[in-house]
């Protein structure tokens, strides 16, 4: 179930790619197994346009001009925030399958590997009704973090980006229009009753 739940992700990246202006060049690595199987059953799937790699995605990378350096690697608990994107470098997202059980894998992956991580700019633009208990947006799918990667790099801002792709369930808002608490207001009870009224 949750190999069929990352290719449907994966059939939702090859949908965005075609969207998008120009046309975003993509790969997948580490590509074989259950996986393979799975994204085969998908109708069109083998006329992608799309290189599809058994290596890991270090040997992978190192085939292109720069190889290793130009690699970031996006995860939740990235050392550093996204706060452009860089047609130059090689955005990588982590594909696990479950993402709950394996928390912070992609990030001692990259560390492993020595590779720059860095996470989506998601807590500096938008609140969640359903943020973690400190507040942090968490993990996405691998498609809506290829979406926001897209659509950024079509000149969008970070925040329509990812307004745009946040599926509407996890309540987002813009950091700066979040509503008004209680206590953000200078009426006392007895005033706010009074105008109610």
């Amino acid at each position: 179930q949750q190999v069929a739940s990352l290719a449907r992700q994966l059939c939702l990246c090859h949908a965005a790619s075609k969207r998008s202006q120009p046309a975003i060049t993509y790969c997948l690595s580490s590509y074989g197994g259950r996986l393979e199987r799975q994204v085969g059953r998908i109708h069109g799937s083998s006329a992608w346009p799309v290189a599809m790699h058994r290596r890991a995605f270090l040997d992978v990378a190192n085939a292109y001009p720069g190889g290793s350096a130009r690699l970031v690697y996006l995860s939740a608990e990235g050392e550093e925030t996204l706060s452009s994107f860089d047609p130059e470098s090689i955005y990588i997202i982590g594909g696990l399958v479950d993402r709950n059980r394996h928390k912070g894998l992609t990030y001692r992956r990259a560390q492993a590997a020595g590779v720059r991580t860095a996470r989506l700019p998601l807590d500096e633009h938008i609140t969640l009704k359903n943020a973690d208990a400190l507040g942090r947006a968490g993990a996405l799918t691998v498609n809506h973090c290829f979406e926001m990667l897209t659509q950024r790099a079509q000149g969008r801002t970070w925040e329509d980006a990812i307004l745009d792709v946040m599926p509407r369930r996890r309540g987002a808002v813009p950091r700066d229009h979040e509503p008004a608490t209680l206590s953000d207001c200078p009426l006392s009870c007895d005033d706010l009753h009074a105008r109610i009224l």
